[in-house]
């Protein structure tokens, strides 16, 4: 992933991101980035095609299943996260991770006692 600008945020990602060997990213992560990209930050078809691309041969991409989306609906119920926050923790989860990194969730929540959400940038 390119950080055109050196901004605090990107820096405390290209942190994290250089940590990891293999980063798993949900596709839902994929959609509203590249959407993102598109609506909000003015970036053009062809560098959208290339951040996908990017993602694929870096990240461990985690596409929904029938189990991630059922999950999803417990952890609607459970936790009253929308539908979409609530199917990428349940990627998370079925995929055993123990962190998951995001701005817009509780940061400091723990989920079914194995996934703690972290706000990278607090």
């Amino acid at each position: 992933m390119v950080f055109p600008t050196l901004t605090r945020k990107n820096m405390k990602l290209q942190k994290i991101f250089c940590y990891w060997m293999i980063l798993p990213v949900s596709t839902q992560v994929i959609n509203e980035v590249s959407n993102n990209m598109l609506k909000k930050l003015g970036f053009d078809e062809p560098s959208v095609i290339e951040f996908i691309d990017s993602c694929y041969k870096r990240y461990l991409i985690i596409s929904f299943s029938k189990d991630i989306l059922l999950k999803a609906s417990l952890i609607r119920t459970k936790y009253r996260y929308s539908y979409w926050d609530s199917t990428i923790i349940a990627s998370a989860l079925k995929n055993k991770c123990d962190i998951l990194y995001s701005e817009d969730l509780n940061s400091g929540q723990e989920i079914e006692e194995q996934l703690k959400i972290v706000n990278p940038f607090k």
